[in-house]
């Protein structure tokens, strides 16, 4: 039985002469409260089945790597309270998402008010997203942060180490409110001038409806589907755009291997040059004296060819209008 249905349960009974115990919630009881929930998180896993803890905590050990323990408890209807004993932790995981699990998308926030379940919106998540196709002129602190409001509630702006925002694209990190259909494209207008429109895509989005925009479920089980074909639902996978950190880990990977494609090169070469200036000396049968051969003097230089090969991943990003 669920929480909702034993409270329903629970007020039905009238008894004559009974009334209900109440309990003032203030001041030191507050206080206690308000320390006991201090390093706590909640967070619901919009997943339609039932989640495993056990399961969960193994995942989420390996992706969130703490410093500290933290302990997970079930709350019920999919929603898990997160535990930290350290703050520095708490405040890693809760700024270092959008973080997932088998696939779905995992709500995380500080308990509201004073914490009743019942009351989480868990209705709001952070991302960082990227704005293409950003002038010049537009690519200024304010501005960007201007763009931002667009999507979200701006929380932070990515910079280089000069505190300047010029690059291919903008880099910003907004509260978006995942209830509503992502945004998709700003348009840029000026008097006398051509709209300048700038797509929106977001790192590390999780599977979200192609129907009506929102995380949480896909098209198919969407109220707003119309049984079209995929391709012409007014959303797809190009929102999804590749994080910084992957991005990253990219680069490294490329360079790896075109260094080790050098190397590769190198040691053909060399060993081509080894068996250029010590040719092998034929093996002498039994009774055979030392000394060259006509079958060495016509030996035919047999040098190795060396093959390679290398394996390199890319996530294309794809902006549509």
């Amino acid at each position: 039985m669920d929480t909702e249905e034993l409270i329903r349960k629970c007020k039905a009974i009238t008894l004559d002469g009974e009334e209900a115990d109440q309990i003032i919630f203030k001041g030191q009881m507050k206080e206690k409260g308000s320390r006991a929930i201090a390093g706590c998180l909640v967070g619901k896993i919009l997943l339609a089945r039932g989640v495993n803890r056990e399961g969960l905590k193994v995942a989420l050990h390996q992706a969130w790597r703490t410093v500290s323990d933290f302990k997970i408890e079930s709350l019920g209807s999919n929603i898990f309270m997160f535990k930290f004993s350290l703050e520095a932790d708490k405040k890693r995981v809760l700024n270092g998402g959008p973080w997932h699990f088998d696939r779905a998308f995992i709500v995380l926030q500080e308990p509201s008010g004073i914490g009743s379940i019942k009351k989480q919106s868990f209705s709001r998540a952070s991302f960082w997203i990227q704005i293409h196709n950003v002038p010049l002129m537009c690519m200024d602190a304010s501005i960007i942060r201007e763009l931002g409001s667009r999507v979200g509630k701006v929380e932070d702006i990515g910079t280089d180490a000069q505190g300047e925002c010029f690059g291919e694209y903008v880099r910003i990190r907004v509260s978006v409110n995942i209830t509503k259909p992502l945004k998709k494209i700003i348009v840029l207008k000026q008097e006398g001038e051509e709209d300048i429109p700038m797509p929106v895509v977001y790192e590390r989005l999780p599977d979200f409806c192609y129907s009506c925009g929102c995380i949480g479920h896909q098209f198919r089980g969407c109220k707003e589907y119309r049984d079209q074909k995929k391709e012409e639902l007014p959303f797809g996978p190009w929102p999804k755009a590749i994080s910084l950190a992957d991005r990253t880990k990219l680069n490294r990977s490329r360079g790896k291997g075109s260094r080790e494609h050098e190397r590769s090169k190198e040691d053909a070469a060399d060993s081509e040059s080894a068996e250029t200036s010590n040719p092998v000396l034929p093996s002498l049968n039994p009774g055979q004296q030392n000394g060259p051969t006509q079958n060495q003097n016509n030996k035919e230089d047999d040098t190795t060819e060396y093959g390679w090969k290398w394996n390199t991943w890319e996530r294309g990003v794809k902006t549509s209008m």
